[in-house]
């Protein structure tokens, strides 16, 4: 499926006082990219103090990062995520 543009994400920043952001990784991006991708995130969407990125899904299962940004949290389950909220 498609995916919304990171840049397109910018907009909700100025609509909410906080913001929340979850994602479920099943195709995209590949493994080898998801560093970058989190990076690239974290960058332009979790500057400011409220926001937080919420991430799960089968790719994260291959993935094993050295370090994610500090407002990026892994669950490895929808019912661990929603423990949490």
């Amino acid at each position: 499926g498609e995916s919304v543009p990171m840049e397109s994400l910018t907009d909700l920043l100025g609509f909410f006082d906080e913001v929340c952001f979850v994602s479920y990784f099943t195709v995209y991006p590949e493994v080898e990219n998801i560093s970058d991708y989190l990076i690239k995130f974290n960058d332009l969407l979790l500057q400011k103090n409220t926001t937080q990125f919420l991430l799960l899904g089968p790719k994260l299962a291959q993935f094993k990062p050295d370090t994610i940004p500090d407002k990026v949290s892994t669950f490895d389950s929808i019912e661990n995520l929603i423990e949490q909220l």
